[in-house]
């Protein structure tokens, strides 16, 4: 099978875990040998379809603001890590302030500190 990301096919049965090895290669580049290959694809799969749904909701609020806005996403999360609706805030805080010069405060009450 073809890695989702570069990866190398390091499978190794004294190798990392699969956790370990996903956070090493996300946080630092660097491949660690790994003793469940499947495990760290599927984990590699998620954090793409994570991303991409975000990417989505992103998309959404700053094409149309009135669809979907910041507090409908903190509902939908509400029960996630909170990384994923800071995530979120901070792409349409960028995006917005891109296109129209300023974060509105819809926005705005939502950035982390």
């Amino acid at each position: 099978m073809t890695p989702m990301w570069p990866c190398k096919e390091i499978n190794d049965p004294n190798g990392y875990s699969p956790l370990e090895c996903f956070v090493c290669v996300d946080s630092t580049g660097k491949e660690l040998p790994c003793n469940d290959i499947l495990k760290l694809r599927q984990i590699q799969h998620g954090k793409k379809m994570v991303n991409l749904q975000i990417q989505m909701w992103v998309e959404t609020t700053v094409e149309n603001p009135l669809t979907l806005m910041p507090q409908e996403i903190k509902e939908i999360t509400k029960d996630y890590p909170e990384w994923i609706f800071n995530s979120y805030i901070r792409r349409v805080s960028r995006l917005i302030r891109e296109k129209e010069g300023f974060v509105p405060t819809y926005v705005k009450k939502f950035l982390p500190v």
